[in-house]
């Protein structure tokens, strides 16, 4: 005698197939297997791939009602965590199982021949020469986008089902499907070149249409910088943060992680997409030192190393990195970390944005078709890097901005090859970006002036001194040592601290300074000031009576 489950009326019921004389009611709902999933999770750091069963519920009292449930193989070891699994979140079920009717019913759960792979994490597949965006691939040994989820739409299955199935790839994707992708491009670069126009912000899209290869970059560049928007409110950054997301086909705004997220959460984000760029929309002020230790993190793809509870470590992957938008400015980045972002300052009404197409959601969705054309140029993107490294170091000898440059810069020219005309000369490019930077730092950074009229003003209050802090050489030399002078400086200004690097950064563009360190005593580690033009901290050398030993150094 063979026995076997039956789904009678969505009941289960224990059968006899050789004579159906006998039935045993054993629950008071149906079960059916709908799909098997290989949920597979592929980072640079690890690959492994899970598989579940999706199976659809009926109540016996519902018939028309339907539950999607989701087993993992722990949950049909026993009929215990079966029962715990089915049970999870639906109310009013009951059943009878025996060890015997548990076995049977497993086995039959277990004909399923649909099969469907999942991808955990949406973006670049290292196992696979592919890219995953929502319900589609790009192929990239094809060059084509594929729709590989197309056997969801032979299966009968409710949205809730179809969405239980895609739940690991929010955000949400949407990929549009042009017959002229290009045209696409086009009006979108000039778009762009027309409401935009400004070297950082080009830079900076560039930048952010190079994501996908953020794996190449940290691997073959000096690392991948972040993207941070920041000015005025109605300058334009969420509507530009909104088109890029759009590209990456993440149309609806509340996909877009928004700034109050805590890091935690940005972190784990970082780990879940491949090459995929995180969206932030308007980051807190108090949360600006973080997303600099982020952007660090990121720059290079290193994975972040948290102790646990029970003493041993956590790694948290980097696999990609962030472009957000701020109202507030980083007023204490260091130059290290300002060298790792692309930092656009988007003031009020620079831009014009009436009559800007991407308003328009409908507008915005068709960019999605512009990603798979510069994800053809993967093979390609490295050696272009390389050539337009060389031409941004004529312009500046700061390496790492020289990279973040050239990257921005590669994907331009990449874009001029598929629209098979120059929209943008990345030569000048180059130009108008260092043009730009020097701008930055006259305008925001510069703080020579500032600092040295804050070492008058020190002197005359008594609190820096003479031949212990400071001391003044050949009638042209400030000498002074940093250290001091900001251990000073924050003993009176509880709420605007500064350290040594903060200091050199905003001080760092004026050429008067020269920061190469020299012991002078009792001084310590003093820099040199040229201040011959500046007679009003030379008149302190006439205001002191005692002469330091080394003051014609």
């Amino acid at each position: 005698m063979v026995k076997y489950i039956e789904n009678i009326n969505y009941a289960l019921h224990l059968c006899d197939t050789e004579d159906d004389e006998w039935q045993v009611k054993i629950a008071n709902y149906g079960l059916s297997p709908l799909v098997v999933i290989n949920e597979i999770l592929a980072t640079k750091n690890k690959e492994e791939t899970t598989q579940k069963l999706l199976i659809r519920l009926c109540k016996e009292s519902e018939p028309n009602v339907s539950y999607s449930i989701k087993l993992c193989g722990e949950d049909e070891i026993d009929i215990k965590s079966f029962v715990r699994a089915v049970h999870r979140n639906i109310i009013g079920l009951w059943e009878n199982f025996s060890k015997t009717t548990f076995n049977i019913l497993r086995h039959e759960l277990s004909f399923c021949e649909v099969k469907i792979d999942i991808y955990k994490n949406i973006g670049y597949q290292y196992s696979l020469p592919v890219y995953v965006l929502g319900d589609k691939l790009f192929n990239f040994e094809v060059k084509q986008l594929e729709k590989y989820l197309s056997v969801l739409d032979k299966l009968q299955l409710t949205e809730m089902e179809k969405l239980q199935i895609l739940e690991f790839s929010s955000p949400k994707i949407k990929i549009y499907e042009s017959e002229n992708p290009k045209q696409i491009l086009l009006e979108f670069v000039e778009t762009m070149l027309k409401f935009f126009n400004d070297s950082a912000v080009i830079v900076a899209i560039g930048v952010c249409l190079g994501i996908p290869f953020f794996d190449l970059f940290t691997q073959y560049a000096q690392g991948f910088p972040y993207i941070m928007f920041y000015g005025d409110s109605q300058a334009g950054k969420t509507v530009l943060l909104h088109c890029l997301a759009s590209i990456f086909g993440i149309n609806n705004n509340k996909d877009i992680t928004s700034g109050t997220s805590t890091i935690k959460v940005i972190r784990r984000n970082l780990s879940r997409y491949n090459c995929f760029p995180l969206f932030i929309d308007e980051i807190e002020q108090k949360r600006i030192e973080e997303y600099e230790d982020l952007g660090k993190d990121s720059f290079s793809g290193i994975p972040r190393k948290v102790c646990s509870k029970d003493g041993g470590e956590i790694v948290t992957d980097i696999n990609t990195t962030f472009c957000a938008t701020t109202n507030y400015f980083f007023e204490n980045m260091t130059l290290a970390n300002f060298s790792r972002c692309i930092l656009v300052n988007m003031p009020f009404e620079r831009f014009n944005l009436d009559n800007f197409k991407y308003f328009s959601k409908v507008e915005r969705e068709k960019l999605s078709a512009i990603l798979p054309l510069i994800l053809s140029y993967r093979t390609e993107v490295i050696e272009r890097y390389k050539q337009h490294f060389e031409i941004a170091k004529k312009y500046s000898n700061r390496s790492r901005l020289c990279n973040n440059l050239a990257i921005g810069m590669t994907i331009w020219s990449v874009i001029n090859d598929i629209l098979e005309v120059e929209v943008v000369n990345t030569d000048n490019l180059a130009k108008g970006y260092f043009e730009y930077f020097q701008r930055y730092e006259d305008t925001e950074l510069k703080y020579s002036d500032i600092f040295l009229s804050t070492v008058y003003r020190l002197f005359n209050e008594g609190q820096l001194l003479y031949g212990r802090d400071f001391v003044i050489t050949r009638n042209q030399v400030l000498r002074i040592n940093l250290s001091k002078f900001c251990a000073i400086f924050n003993s009176l200004n509880s709420k605007q601290k500064l350290n040594t690097a903060q200091l050199k950064l905003k001080i760092g563009n004026d050429r008067c300074f020269d920061f190469n360190a020299t012991d002078l005593r009792p001084i310590g580690k003093a820099i040199k000031v040229n201040i011959a033009d500046n007679e009003t901290l030379l008149d302190i050398k006439n205001r002191v009576s005692v002469n330091v030993g080394g003051e014609d150094e």
